[in-house]
């Protein structure tokens, strides 16, 4: 997606693919809507060994940040109902990442992606995130920034400010 004039390409967008490092796109957010106030050190050391480094530990201390307490599961059921929230249904975290899947809970989600019939993917069954999806999320992330409006901040106006969006951005590039 070219932000500006707001054209796009696209080839299989709503085919579910492994979501690995993709997912810690919607990891930051959610911690970026949890923290209150501009990261600590702490915070800021997870966040750029998740973005710039691709630390999957990092990542799933952000998903315990998330839920508030020291289960990056409970974190990744955030994350998953934070991307329906926003009506993206094709991305989820069952599984946080490199963690094993538990027997009392499920360990992979039905989404309309990783249904269809006309495509196999053989996506990860624990982290799955479509790029329709992910264009979507930097778009909404892109419009936070910029404008301070969009879903992001419809949604999350009292947990997520136009600066978050921009450092969030910053992060990422």
């Amino acid at each position: 997606v070219d932000l500006q004039p707001g054209e796009r390409i696209t080839h299989n967008d709503g085919a579910a693919i492994a979501g690995m490092s993709l997912v810690k796109v919607p990891i930051l957010i959610n911690t970026y809507r949890v923290l209150d106030g501009p990261p600590n050190i702490e915070h800021t050391k997870l966040i750029t060994e998740t973005t710039a480094l691709s630390s999957n530990f990092a990542a799933n201390l952000l998903l315990q940040t998330i839920a508030g307490k020291p289960d990056a599961y409970a974190g990744a059921d955030i994350v998953t109902q934070s991307m329906r929230d926003l009506g993206l249904y094709n991305t989820f975290i069952a599984v946080p990442i490199d963690a094993d899947p538990r027997p009392d809970r499920l360990n992979t989600v039905l989404t309309p992606a990783n249904s269809r019939t006309d495509i196999t993917t053989h996506a990860d069954p624990f982290r799955q995130i479509t790029t329709g999806d992910l264009a979507a999320l930097l778009e909404m992330v892109y419009a936070c920034a910029e404008t301070d409006n969009g879903p992001l901040r419809e949604l999350y106006q009292e947990q997520l400010t136009a600066d978050e969006c921009s450092e969030m951005l910053k992060m990422m590039q």
